[in-house]
């Protein structure tokens, strides 16, 4: 008699989300004040939401939408179901260089960098 395990899912049983594609860097140069990056889809096969949160030790502001919506000050973990979209938005008021990594429920996700320069 022969058995046949699978293993589906990963951490605690969660299938991992996927990016649609990478989310282009945020750069600008004075006098620039804002840029985003594109609106990419996460998905899942799983109902429900998961929480999507950003390490960024910048000093400017980080901004998402959901949906193409409206920006929000990004400053804790948020609610996203599968399917929905999200975009990133940094409004510049000093010159720096970071990379925002994203998470999904504490899993790696992606990551874009954050650059400004210029400012007299």
């Amino acid at each position: 008699m022969s058995i046949l395990l699978a293993v589906i899912g990963c951490f605690g049983g969660e299938d991992a989300a996927v990016l649609s594609a990478a989310w282009s860097s945020l750069s600008a140069n004075w006098p620039t004040f804002s840029q985003n990056n594109e609106d990419r889809t996460i998905t899942w096969s799983a109902g429900g939401a998961r929480t999507i949160a950003a390490s960024y030790a910048g000093v400017n502001t980080l901004q998402y939408r959901i949906n193409s919506g409206t920006w929000v000050a990004y400053s804790a973990g948020f609610s996203l179901s599968s399917g929905q979209t999200v975009a990133w938005r940094v409004l510049f008021s000093t010159d720096e260089f970071e990379t925002v990594s994203v998470t999904e429920n504490g899993r790696a996700l992606g990551s874009f960098t954050v650059s400004a320069s210029g400012y007299p």
